[in-house]
């Protein structure tokens, strides 16, 4: 089954910015931050192409910790999350 909305709040890459300072200086921390930039670029981009639905950045941020919560094998991104 799916995690829930609530199960996936303990991932680091949907904790808020104060919730996530305790990660600062280590690699977890830097992995947060790499994949939240990745993420923002693929979000602005969708959202200039006109898509047919609208999504906020919140909704895009659960949506893609949802698949990556599947593990899958991505170089980088096993810190984040």
């Amino acid at each position: 089954t799916l995690p829930t909305t609530k199960e996936l709040k303990n991932l680091p890459v949907l904790w808020s910015d104060q919730e996530a300072q305790m990660l600062h200086g280590t690699q977890s921390g830097i992995s947060r931050q790499e994949l939240l930039a990745s993420w923002k670029n693929d979000f602005e981009a969708i959202k200039l192409r006109n898509c047919p639905f609208q999504i906020s950045w919140h909704q895009w941020l659960e949506a893609h910790a949802l698949v990556m919560s599947r593990s899958y094998n991505l170089p980088h991104l096993d810190y984040a999350l």
